[in-house]
């Protein structure tokens, strides 16, 4: 799944276990864009902070969802 990701949502974790890791390499080496929306630095920020495809929030993700969600829903007008 992770070779196919277009985008792949990191949010609330620390990424500190090898599977979220190795989905997070995965996803990188087939092109997908990475969103890391957490309230800290964590090891994803170390795996993306130099990609060009890449999103990094540092805000409650109950917050930055409810504009992701407004946006998509526009999106979809």
């Amino acid at each position: 799944m992770a070779k196919n990701s277009g985008v792949l949502f990191i949010i609330g974790t620390s990424g500190a276990t090898n599977l979220p890791l190795a989905i997070a390499e995965t996803s990188l080496k087939y092109g997908a864009y990475i969103v890391d929306i957490n309230t800290e630095d964590n090891h994803f920020t170390e795996l993306i902070k130099n990609k060009k495809n890449k999103l990094i929030v540092r805000e409650k993700s109950t917050e930055v969802l409810k504009v992701i969600k407004e946006i998509v829903e526009n999106l979809n007008q």
